[in-house]
């Protein structure tokens, strides 16, 4: 690309540019021999300058590094440096040739004006509407589980890399002890004996007590004590029901919570997943809330970027965006959602966090790689 000293400037992804002077002819011109566009300014003193335009191209390359409107890949970015340079340097061969010809001052003075800013959009508008901002996969669940109680593992049901089920075991606590409480619980709740004796002894007195009552009220062959006694006998009865009911009650209680402190000591998957790691081993102690397994589910991925406050303004929830994923040889695509959004940015980077949600049903996503969104026009990195 020519400068305004007329010499041929090759920029790469760096910054870095190598000159040489060159004439119309494409020959070496000593190094004495005044430059063709210098002519053409001092024969049009009324041009605009362009030296503000190649100037400023090294500077916009080097800080492609600090601001995100520069960043994606090197090969795109190179490409529409090729295509400012091959655009600019037609201007300045342009201006040669017209002064050549012996072009009018208002043929040279329109191309001028109406090429620097054209060759400036070229350059800029493919890399604003290509921009991209990169991300990291990791799966939708991932939990390390532990035990809510201490103990001594049993047995380890599924080890590193089986794949489970929800509610399959995973790990086993010795549970010989919370064993027999359930198996005690369990008979004592069953028991109703006593409550039922207890409601036939009370149906039995209500009857009497009807019977007496009838006899009270009609012929008088009973006396009001007696009538009274029976009536007494009744109420007892009757409590004694409500309480062995309140008794059964407590006792069913008490057979959950023995049931529930043996499920306690099975550690189970809480979704479906792979086993990832298994911490401890058979026969080792451990204590209340000590990680124990990881399991991880692939099936469906999370898409996590940290997008520029002004770049993400557009991003909304459910909002449907499409992910470049790195696939080693291949780059992965996949359609996702956005699933959340952040309500706050950064103040420290000025970053807004944005997750995708993805399917990965045939496994071919490991999570933990990294890969780009792209969002209508725009890619958002």
């Amino acid at each position: 690309m020519l400068d305004h000293r007329g010499t041929a400037m090759v920029i790469d992804c760096s910054g870095r540019y190598d000159q040489r002077s060159y004439n119309v002819s494409g020959t070496i011109p000593d190094r004495h021999e005044q430059s063709p566009w210098n002519a053409f300014q001092r024969k049009t003193p009324w041009a605009p300058s362009i030296e503000p335009v190649f100037s400023m191209a090294p500077s916009l390359v080097q800080a492609r590094s600090s601001f995100s409107l520069f960043a994606g890949s090197r090969a795109l970015f190179r490409k529409k440096i090729n295509i400012f340079a091959r655009f600019s340097e037609g201007i300045c061969i342009s201006q040669q040739l017209g002064i050549a010809a012996g072009g009018t001052c208002m043929k040279r003075r329109f191309c001028i004006i109406t090429a620097i800013p054209i060759s400036c959009v070229i350059f800029f508008v493919p890399v604003l509407g290509e921009q991209t901002f990169r991300g990291i996969t990791e799966p939708y669940h991932s939990s390390t589980i532990s035990a809510t109680v201490p103990g001594r593992i049993a047995a380890i049901k599924h080890k590193e890399g089986s794949y489970v089920r929800k509610g399959e075991p995973i790990i086993e606590l010795e549970k010989e002890e919370e064993e027999y409480e359930v198996a005690l619980r369990k008979l004592i709740a069953e028991s109703k004996s006593q409550l039922e004796s207890a409601k036939k002894l009370a149906g039995f007195l209500e009857h009497d007590f009807k019977a007496t009552k009838q006899l009270f009220d009609s012929t008088q062959s009973v006396s009001e004590e007696e009538l009274r006694k029976k009536e007494l006998e009744l109420r007892r009865a009757e409590a004694e029901v409500a309480r062995l009911t309140t008794m059964e009650k407590k006792e069913e209680l008490e057979y959950k919570i023995a049931l529930s402190g043996l499920q306690k000591r099975i550690i189970r998957a809480p979704f479906n997943g792979y086993v990832v790691e298994v911490f401890r081993k058979v026969g080792e102690g451990c204590n209340a809330r000590e990680p124990l397994v990881r399991l991880v589910d692939v099936s469906k991925c999370r898409f996590i970027a940290h997008v520029l406050a002004g770049a993400s303004q557009g991003i909304r929830s459910r909002q449907k965006v499409t992910l470049s994923l790195d696939g080693g040889e291949k780059t992965l695509s996949r359609q996702g959602t956005v699933e959340f959004v952040s309500p706050v940015i950064d103040p420290s980077s000025g970053l807004r966090e944005v997750r995708v949600v993805f399917p990965n049903t045939d496994g071919s996503i490991q999570p933990g790689i990294t890969g780009t969104m792209s969002l209508g026009g725009q890619s958002h990195e």
